[in-house]
């Protein structure tokens, strides 16, 4: 009997005993899962206010490397005061011929020099105003200053006043729509009697003088300019009037003549189009954007027909003379851009000019100036925007006459 009780009481005390430590094992688990819980939601409530800005994963560092703390250190601090070397920005505007350029001229010399530059595409005659009210520190123009724009440039350039440098050089291609023919040939006399509407088929005996082996179709010519006032309309009514005198008859203007028939487009790719959709059509586009589906106009004399390309371009920058406006200074350099073809050359070209004082009112300003117009004319630069496309680099010899130019530059202070 005390066996029996006593086995029974040693049953009873296992089993309590095992419901105690399974009691407190619960009790753990309960409070283990209750903080894991309490942390997910710790977790995600943290999670919701940072995922906005994330935090990028650090690079891997070579471990035969030191790891680079954060922040900015004081070498480093003193690193970037000497890469920024000019604290002045400089300010130009004017063409927006030469806009199609600066943009790349602008990243290249900030990343190289630290000065910030500004250009404002406002066009040539606005440009010239800001520049000739002191507003801007340089001005890019299709066209250059006049002699009383340069006389008036003494008031905030100094007793020279202001000059010119040829800067960017981009020619016009005469394209047509005729299926089948690669080239058409072209003295200056034909295309001012195409374009002012003597000439009215392509068949016609002055085209086929010039291009005996060509099939010429009985095409209709459909003559198309741009519809508002463009920079490449001044650029071949010049050429016109001064390559064609005889037969062109209008002043040079960036508004085709109102009094010859014609079909009009809105911008360089609205004349693209519309040559595109007339079979005999016949226009001027900037050289870069011509499509090798159009027929390009080859121009010459006496069998010496040339289509534009960087080659002929540079051929006829190079035999162009220096004739500055007058009034200006000596270093002023300005072409005497009469159109007139010799040999290889290629005359249809727009020259985009800058124009900089010779004295800036602070060394700042001069230095900056200086750099910036010296870098543009640069080897270096030139075949930057000639890589870009449609823009012929300024040939050596000019460039070579631009730094001289350049180091004219002065601060009156």
């Amino acid at each position: 009997m005390a066996d029996k009780v006593r086995t029974t009481l040693i049953t009873a005390v296992v089993v309590v005993w095992t419901l105690v430590l399974a009691g407190a094992t619960t009790l753990v688990l309960l409070l283990v899962l209750g903080d894991d819980d309490d942390d997910q939601v710790r977790t995600s409530e943290t999670r919701e206010r940072t995922e906005p800005t994330p935090t990028p994963s650090p690079e891997p560092t070579p471990t035969d490397e030191p790891v680079p703390s954060e922040g900015p250190t004081e070498d480093f601090e003193e690193d970037e005061e000497e890469a920024s070397a000019f604290d002045e920005e400089l300010l130009g505007s004017g063409s927006s011929t030469l806009d199609l350029v600066l943009y790349d001229w602008v990243l290249e010399f900030e990343e190289a020099e630290g000065g910030v530059v500004t250009y404002s595409p406002i066009g040539s005659l606005n440009g010239a105003e800001e520049f000739l009210s002191g507003d801007v520190h340089f001005v890019g123009l299709d066209e250059p200053l006049s002699e009383e724009d340069i006389e008036e440039s003494q008031e905030i350039c100094g007793p020279d006043g202001a000059f010119h440098l040829p800067t960017a050089a981009r020619p016009l291609a005469v394209v047509t729509n005729l299926p089948g023919i690669e080239t058409v040939n072209l003295s200056p006399e034909t295309l001012a009697q195409i374009f002012s509407g003597e000439i009215t088929t392509w068949d016609d005996d002055s085209i086929a003088e010039h291009n005996p082996d060509a099939d010429l179709p009985d095409t209709p010519i459909t003559v198309v300019h741009r519809e508002e006032l463009a920079g490449d309309t001044e650029t071949m009514t010049s050429y016109l009037a001064a390559a064609a005198p005889d037969t062109w008859e209008w002043d040079p203007d960036a508004e085709w003549p109102e009094d010859i028939a014609a079909e009009t487009a809105q911008g360089t790719f609205g004349v693209l189009e519309a040559v595109e959709e007339a079979e005999g059509a016949i226009s001027y586009v900037d050289w870069a954007v011509v499509d090798p589906d159009f027929t390009v106009v080859a121009l010459g004399l006496e069998e010496n027909y040339v289509e534009p390309s960087e080659e002929a371009v540079g051929l006829y920058l190079s035999d162009v003379p220096i004739q500055s406006v007058d009034g200006a200074a000596e270093h002023d350099l300005v072409l005497n851009h009469d159109y007139v073809q010799l040999y290889d050359d290629y005359p249809l070209v727009r020259i985009t000019y800058t124009a900089w004082c010779t004295e800036y009112p602070t060394e700042e300003e001069a230095e900056l100036a200086a750099a910036f117009a010296e870098y543009i004319h640069s080897e270096e630069a030139q075949e930057l925007v000639a890589d870009f496309g449609g823009t012929v680099p300024i040939p050596e010899e000019l460039r070579e006459q631009a730094a001289d130019s350049l180091s004219m530059i002065s601060a009156a202070d």
